[in-house]
């Protein structure tokens, strides 16, 4: 699932969703992908130096060890650290880098149900590479669009 919203606009369906799903006993995973680390906040965590995605992502660490439980059953999250600010640009230099964030999270797909990213809020490598990685994809539209009154023809095709 990729969202691409607002501050807020795309942290809080994303957590609802992984709590609905969690509820009826599908194992969910969020991935907060997302340097400003929002999905982490509102789960109650906060952002640990080398501890989440980017230590997995980067440093070959295992993602099963930055896997942390929340208050709900079968809802785990893999937490925003402070370095994945610099994580794209870092990622420029490496080799294989358009595969790394599908290595890192093919060991836990067959753990989980539903894998859940928050993306940053930009169209950048992040977002593209969640795209590569996933078999199903969701977007939100921001409601400014119609409150606006623009044209919405476009999206009768999604």
């Amino acid at each position: 699932m990729l969202i691409r919203k607002e501050v807020w606009e795309k942290q809080l369906p994303r957590i609802n969703l992984g709590a609905c799903l969690a509820i009826r006993n599908q194992r969910v995973l969020l991935i907060d992908l997302d340097p400003q680390g929002m999905a982490t906040a509102g789960l109650g965590r906060s952002m640990v130096p080398k501890k989440g995605i980017y230590a997995a992502m980067m440093d070959g660490q295992r993602i099963l060890d930055h896997i942390q439980g929340t208050e709900l059953d079968n809802f785990y999250l893999c937490p925003c650290s402070p370095e994945l600010a610099g994580a794209e640009v870092e990622l420029v230099k490496m080799e294989n880098r358009e595969k790394k964030f599908k290595e890192t999270i093919a060991p836990v797909k067959n753990h989980f149900h539903f894998i859940l990213i928050d993306c940053p809020p930009s169209l950048g490598f992040f977002n593209d590479k969640c795209l590569d990685s996933g078999r199903y994809h969701s977007y939100t539209c921001s409601v400014r669009v119609f409150l606006h009154g623009r044209n919405t023809s476009s999206f009768k095709h999604f």
